[in-house]
């Protein structure tokens, strides 16, 4: 009799386990058919895998003799596989909630601040500045027209204009004027340029302007069987993906998705190029002042090439990603010590460097150390972003750190890439496990001073070499073509 009560006492705590391992089961097998990341040929082995598993354990729950040693060790499975399954639905859903909020083109936000003579005791919030003049640039943005408008909502201001950015820097610590409205971004030219600027000053209010992103994605008809070419854009801020700042890294990645092929090509913040929508020379970096669409026009319109994407990645980007796949090894062609606001104070050596992700930061912003100053940064900036592809792309980086890389990415990282064409990407790499060849080319040209449209100033600029961009074109046509030699060889004799 007590042996029949013990069988009773276990067949309900059975059922109970066999209906939440079977829930457990079709949920995690419905998840995987809805990642649409596994190719079929190994999706289906592994569902049918997992339904021939369950029907064992099943089988084993109910075997008739209560003290079965089969029963035990069913149950443990049952727990072990309840607990993956569980875990496996956590990683899927933050998978495709990933895809969803990178790929997600809406807007950009921009900040602007009002600053005031750190000594000014007067004027401590906007509320201080009501019937003050105002110091501005006069320009074109319509973001910061906008900021000016809703100042003079919030007070009574009237606003002196002046056609050269650090004229209004200036002015302000020479008492011309006790208070400036400038974004974030002429805010850091501004403390790079002038002495003294940023010490001597304080923000006493920020404001937040929305700019909606207006280049469309020109997706490719089935992205796993036509080349195309992806916008990389490297923002100078740490923190918020969608603020708007300049763009310090311009880099073109053009795929072949057939040839499995990847050409970077960089071309240099300095260069001297006419934005697309102003139709005034500036330099590239300050395109990215108007947002990410300004940038991806001028370049489209400099290289005479489509863009069909873009990427856009800031300086917590490349920190987090770094430490999140537990750093990079990196090839110098120089020893050197990085320098600069915000840079300073990082050594290399020439040759073999273990990098985390503040030193492979510092890596890929110096420039003043190099003789070729600019372009230097530029093969620099494409060995950190190699080193990081090669490093991600690995089995072992992927199966150890993927909860990590989930979380670096998640806020820092903005594509218009859209989810599917991800999953489409992914599913292909995961299909055929082939390699890819990775190359690199980067546009040079002679330096000098310029009038820069943005700032109203001269500054120093490159005047990118008319030669060698026929020649990156020639490049960029050549990998969309699947110029390869007989042998498999890559060729840059692209014709």
């Amino acid at each position: 009799m007590r042996e029949v009560k013990s069988n009773r006492g276990r067949k309900p705590a059975c059922v109970v386990l066999a209906v939440v391992y079977t829930l457990a089961m079709i949920a995690f097998s419905g998840m995987l058919i809805w990642l649409n990341m596994l190719p079929v040929k190994y999706l289906i082995p592994l569902i049918a895998v997992i339904l021939a598993g369950s029907f064992l354990v099943d089988a084993f729950l109910f075997i008739r003799k209560p003290k079965s040693r089969r029963r035990t060790a069913a149950v443990i499975i049952s727990l072990l596989l309840i607990a993956v399954y569980g875990v496996g639905m956590y990683y899927i859903y933050s998978t495709q909630d990933l895809f969803a909020k990178i790929s997600t083109i809406g807007r950009e936000t921009e900040e602007y601040y009002l600053i005031v003579r750190k000594d000014d005791d007067m004027r401590g919030t906007y509320e201080d500045i009501a019937g003050d003049t105002v110091g501005i640039l006069r320009t074109e943005s319509a973001t910061y027209a906008e900021a000016a408008v809703r100042l003079g909502e919030i007070t009574d201001v009237n606003y002196r204009r002046e056609d050269n950015i650090f004229d209004v820097g200036r002015n302000l610590l020479k008492e011309k004027c006790d208070v400036i409205l400038v974004s974030s971004t002429y805010y850091s030219m501004i403390c790079e340029n002038i002495d003294g600027f940023e010490d001597g000053t304080r923000i006493i209010y920020k404001l937040t302007v929305e700019k909606e992103v207006e280049a469309a994605s020109k997706s490719v008809e089935a992205i796993t069987k036509t080349p195309f070419s992806v916008f990389i854009s490297g923002i100078d801020i740490f923190g918020d993906i969608n603020e708007i700042s300049l763009s310090d890294v311009n880099m073109v990645m053009t795929v072949n998705p057939v040839t499995h092929t990847i050409l970077l090509t960089s071309i240099p913040r300095d260069s001297y190029v006419m934005l697309h929508t102003y139709q005034q020379m500036d330099k590239l970096t300050h395109a990215g002042a108007y947002g990410v669409d300004e940038s991806m026009m001028t370049i489209e319109d400099m290289l005479q090439v489509e863009l069909n994407y873009y990427i856009r990645v800031n300086f917590s980007t490349v920190v987090d990603v770094v430490d999140a796949i537990g750093g990079i090894t990196v090839n110098s062609d120089y020893e050197f010590t990085t320098h600069g606001r915000q840079n300073e104070g990082y050594s290399f050596v020439k040759g073999e460097n273990q990098l985390d992700g503040a030193s492979a930061l510092a890596f890929a912003r110096e420039r003043y150390s190099f003789q070729d100053g600019d372009f230097q940064r530029n093969k620099n900036q494409q060995i950190v972003l190699k080193a990081m592809l090669d490093k991600i792309l690995s089995s072992e980086t992927l199966l150890t750190r993927y909860s990590q890389l989930l979380d670096a990415v998640e806020n820092e990282m903005q594509t218009s890439i859209s989810k599917s064409e991800i999953q489409a990407l992914v599913k292909m790499q995961i299909d055929d496990m082939a390699g890819w060849t990775i190359k690199t080319q980067s546009i040079t040209g002679g330096t000098g001073m310029d009038y820069c449209y943005s700032v109203g100033a001269a500054c120093s600029v490159v005047y990118p070499d008319p030669v060698e961009v026929k020649k990156a074109v020639r490049r960029i046509d050549g990998v969309e073509q699947g110029a390869k030699q007989a042998d498999g060889e890559w060729t840059w004799d692209f014709e």
